[in-house]
């Protein structure tokens, strides 16, 4: 299997593996503004780079505990702030791709061993924005 390189991120005491790719910054957790007429989901906004990003939240994911930073996750074009409160780079190897759900609440597209940490969920972003109804 190739190896990856992975932003480790820790949330509400889970580790989410992102490939690189997929996210397009880490900032201090500012603060958010109310949307309002927002989905459940939705615990706010905020400003990066001149665009609007919805913060995941909300009581379905109250058990990722108060944000430290912000990771803006893009797809297809539409931001996406997922709070944690820690983020590192790491390389690891993909080792599965079960596509279970996360207890969290969050899709996950199966884990990722990697070196130094151990297994990581890795988030499925295209059924995260799906389930979130982002397209």
């Amino acid at each position: 299997m190739a190896e990856e390189r992975f932003l480790m991120v820790r949330a509400g005491g889970w580790g989410f593996a992102l490939p690189l790719e997929e996210a397009l910054a880490v900032i201090d957790a500012p603060a958010k503004r109310p949307l309002p007429k927002s989905r459940a989901w939705c615990s706010g906004w905020v400003a990066f780079k001149d665009h609007v990003v919805p913060v995941l939240g909300g009581e379905g994911y109250s058990s990722l505990g108060p944000p430290s930073m912000l990771v803006i996750v893009e797809r297809q074009g539409v931001l996406l702030g997922l709070p944690c409160q820690e983020a590192t780079i790491s390389a690891g190897v993909s080792c599965d791709n079960s596509g279970e759900e996360a207890a969290a609440g969050l899709p996950v597209a199966g884990e990722a061993e990697v070196d130094g940490i151990g297994r990581a969920m890795r988030p499925d972003l295209r059924k995260l924005y799906s389930v979130l109804g982002i397209q």
